[in-house]
């Protein structure tokens, strides 16, 4: 019989599943980016931030659920990737604007 995936998950070396973290941290992290930043304002842009709180804060919880091991480290990947996105966002914006506030 084949076995299922927490069997899998936790039969898997301690280096392998914080690779395995890291690249789904990145990858949550930059889609939760995506989601942010990706409206052009208005009432769409309001539902992609609801959707990258709910990517961001649900998707973490049930993997953990879901392969019955702590996903600690993606999450602190992710947080750095969010947080990268958010600086190049913002770097991004000073530079085509001079870094002023007036319009």
């Amino acid at each position: 019989m084949k076995p299922n995936m927490r069997e899998r998950v936790e039969a898997l070396p301690e280096k392998t599943w914080k690779i395995l973290n890291a690249i789904g941290g990145v990858l949550i992290g930059a889609l939760g980016s995506v989601f942010l930043y990706g409206g052009n304002g208005g009432l769409e842009n309001q539902w992609s931030t609801i959707y990258a709180l709910l990517l961001v804060l649900v998707a973490p919880r049930l993997i953990e659920q879901y392969c019955g091991r702590s996903v600690l480290f993606g999450k602190k990947v992710m947080l750095g990737t969010v947080i990268a996105g958010v600086v190049y966002v913002l770097l991004s914006w000073g530079i085509r604007t001079g870094f002023t506030f007036a319009q």
